[in-house]
This record gives structure tokens, sequence and C-alpha cells, in this order.
């Protein structure tokens, strides 16, 4: 039993880094970044908090891609990484601070821990 456990937690960080995944959780937000470049940016997006997000993937220039995401639901998609030079990701309702999609820069959250 207990090496399942070590087999999933080893699991997990692998599949982690190969996407970035935005967390919602009452104030904060917390931002794990894709490792390293692929031809896809695989983007998972949860909402830990109990009101309904309305967000959205965007370059400099146009929106890619909206998405609504029910309380303690999580969506996750695919962009084609190569077509952009830049990703962001906006969270409309309820609004927050654009998140700069970077790969391999450290995991942060906001606010920032003091």
């Amino acid at each position: 039993m207990i090496k399942y456990f070590f087999l999933l937690l080893i699991c997990s960080g692998v599949f982690a880094s190969e996407a970035f995944i935005i967390t919602y959780k009452g104030s904060k937000v917390y931002i794990e970044n894709q490792a390293k470049k692929n031809e896809f940016a695989g983007l998972i997006v949860k909402n830990e908090t109990f009101k309904r997000l309305i967000g959205q993937v965007q370059n400099e220039d146009s929106v890619i891609r909206r998405v609504t995401i029910k309380p303690g639901q999580s969506k996750s998609f695919q962009i084609k990484h190569n077509e952009y030079k830049k990703l962001y990701y906006l969270n409309l309702s309820p609004a927050s601070e654009t998140i700069a999609l970077i790969i391999g820069k450290e995991d942060y959250e906001i606010p920032k821990k003091k």
C-alpha cells in the first residue's frame, strides 16, 4: 500500500510539470508553471472557491479561449504553443490580475507570501 502511495506522489509530480496549473483557493491563486517547452501548452484551471469563475487565455493581441468553471470543478485544455510568443490567463469574474504563463518560471502564489 505504501509503495502505491509513493508511486502516486512521484507520478503526480511528473505530470504537474507538463502543464500550467492555476488553482483558485479562497483569496489566493497558486500558479505552477510548465517546466519545459512542448509543442502544446497544457493549462489546468482549478476552482476551489464557492464562486463561479469566468476567465480567458490570451496573447498580446487577442483572446484565444474563454472558460467558465463551476465551484469545486476544474477545466483543462491545450493550446498550440508555437503559434504564440506569450500567453496570459486573466480571470474576468471575480476580477483578478493577469497571470503570465512563462515556461520554466518558479511556482508562485498571489498574493505573495510575506
